[in-house]
């Protein structure tokens, strides 16, 4: 079992075997390929166990690599996290500037309708990107000035609930 509490995630599991020597902890990484992060050696009697691994938001998996005193192994199945945004964040851009395009990456804690507008430098509304319920993540929203906008300085306006951002 994986868990997120307060930007630790938790992996809980049993040993079902008593031959298992030790725990090699693995998480994906951004190639898709499996990491060690560390190891649990077992104990006699002891059959529950846990590892802590501290991240930031975002998914991760794991598995766990289980080691018999033969020198054998097996792989448990791969375990899926998400730790969720501890606030409402309205990032800046990237690229800026920017020519013809960039993204607008925003974070909720939980579920709220958002929504992201474009306004010029006297603040007249250029464009909407989103006015939407979205659930508790982060997200990247493309915008492309391309067509009928002209070169210039933008503001952009997250509302999220409560919550008002406004970034140049």
């Amino acid at each position: 079992e994986a868990l997120s509490e307060n930007n630790n995630i938790k992996l809980d599991w049993q040993a079902a075997v008593n031959d298992i020597r030790e725990f090699e902890i693995e998480r994906e990484n951004s190639n898709n390929s499996w990491i060690k992060i560390g190891n649990v050696n077992t104990e006699e009697s002891k059959t529950e166990y846990q590892y802590y691994d501290k991240q930031s938001e975002g998914e991760y998996s794991y598995r766990i690599k289980m080691k018999a005193k033969d020198g054998s192994y097996v792989y448990s199945d791969a375990a899926v996290v998400t730790v969720l945004p501890k606030e409402f964040m309205l990032y800046q851009n990237y690229p800026n500037p920017f020519n013809p395009e960039t993204k607008i990456k925003f974070s909720i804690p939980e579920a709220k309708r958002v929504s992201i507008v474009i306004y010029n430098q006297l603040g007249e509304e250029v464009t909407k990107l989103t006015n939407q319920d979205y659930e508790a993540g982060s997200y990247d929203i493309n915008f492309n000035a391309s067509s009928n906008i002209s070169s210039g300085i933008y503001f952009y306006r997250m509302e999220a609930g409560e919550f008002i951002s406004v970034k140049k």
